[in-house]
């Protein structure tokens, strides 16, 4: 875990040293606790075969699908 240190920088590198390592007894404690500190900062990117699959209803305006792909992203 000390090694992880060096992975990061900023916000997350002062989150990390303000803690004691050995308050995680494993990596998927101290992998929780990091991604409920920082899930915000994840942007979830649509790929390619969710935007495929997408298609305008039929009683849909091309605006209001343009808006839904939008959204998507």
């Amino acid at each position: 875990m000390r090694l992880f240190s060096r992975s990061l920088c900023g916000e997350a590198l002062e989150w990390f040293t303000s803690h004691e390592t050995r308050q995680w007894p494993s990596w998927n404690a101290l992998a929780k606790d990091f991604i409920e500190r920082f899930a915000y900062n994840v942007e979830i990117v649509p790929d390619r075969y969710s935007l495929e699959k997408m298609k305008q209803k039929s009683n849909e305006s091309y605006r209001e699908f343009a808006s839904e792909i939008e959204s998507e992203r």
